[in-house]
């Protein structure tokens, strides 16, 4: 079996990836064991959870978790639908409207 991880923004500062199965750290907070694993003793991540790349590459990985296999992030869904259409209709684009408040609500000072 295979440990499957998807590397996301690995250009940024901070660099993070998606596990996709639960891993959990040893007793001994060095190594990462997959679930069920006798030695698990905290939960490090659940599955599909983004976690920091540098917390990951710190501990071992049990060879219990099989060989690392990176995913290719699937594209944003705007661009996988068309490009430029793809986003009229949405209102995070459009202004928001501003409402007013009532004499009565106003705080007084």
């Amino acid at each position: 079996m295979a440990l499957e991880i998807t590397y996301l923004n690995e250009d940024a500062p901070t660099p993070r990836l998606v596990v996709h199965q639960r891993l959990f750290v040893t007793a001994d907070r060095r190594r990462l064991v997959p679930d069920g694993h006798a030695e698990a003793a905290f939960l490090f991540c659940g599955e599909g959870q983004e976690v920091l790349q540098n917390d990951f590459e710190a501990l071992e990985l049990d060879e219990s978790c099989g060989k690392v296999v990176a995913v290719k992030p699937e594209p944003p869904a705007a661009e996988a639908s068309g490009g430029e259409g793809a986003s009229e209709g949405n209102d995070e684009d459009k202004p928001k409207a501003k409402r007013s408040r009532s004499a009565g609500s106003r705080r007084k000072r």
